[in-house]
């Protein structure tokens, strides 16, 4: 019980930050290369996802069709949960080919600067570093069975240069499981 308390209090305390403390780095888990924060696109998305998680996996192919529909954001893919094994992960992460970076955010210093709670879980953050989004990716913890696509919604207005029309959203899956705050 202690530990959801302590993350509705991280949740409350992030929920009021709206600009990128530039915590968006760590290694991916296909190429091994550095990623970072890009902030010369029209904005990325980012987005928490599991390997182990039904309904993140579950949204991985309309996540895949998002990064092709709307190129002109970049994608980070972040996978905070310390209880899935390394190995495992980045093996599920390579087989996907989602075609943008998945890294691992071991401490979970990511997922605690953004209030990220559950798999997946989207943000959208503009090239000042602003987050103007952030949710679910659609209305469903199982994507064949999603009838509004939220994260869609946000990245069309956003490409016909307005705000998300809804800038907050539900997000439904599995709890991200972060690694003990010391």
């Amino acid at each position: 019980m202690l530990k959801y308390i302590l993350l509705l209090s991280l949740f409350l305390s992030c929920a009021h930050r709206n600009i990128l403390t530039n915590k968006i780095s760590g290694y991916s888990y296909k190429s091994g290369e550095f990623v970072h924060h890009f902030k010369d696109t029209q904005g990325t998305v980012l987005i928490f996802i599991s390997a182990y998680c039904p309904c993140s996996n579950s949204h991985i192919p309309l996540i895949r069709q998002l990064k092709n529909e709307f190129p002109q954001f970049k994608f980070i893919g972040v996978h905070s949960n310390a209880n899935e094994n390394k190995a495992n992960a980045k093996a599920y992460f390579t087989q996907q080919e989602l075609g943008f970076p998945v890294i691992r955010d071991q401490s979970g210093e990511i997922a605690r600067t953004y209030g990220a709670l559950k798999t997946p879980h989207a943000f959208i953050i503009d090239s000042k570093g602003k987050v103007i989004y952030k949710g679910g990716v659609t209305n469903s913890s199982n994507a064949k069975a999603s009838t509004e696509f939220y994260l869609q919604t946000a990245l069309k207005d956003i490409g016909e240069g307005k705000k998300p029309t809804q800038p907050i959203k539900k997000t439904l899956g599995c709890y991200i499981e972060l690694s003990e705050v010391i």
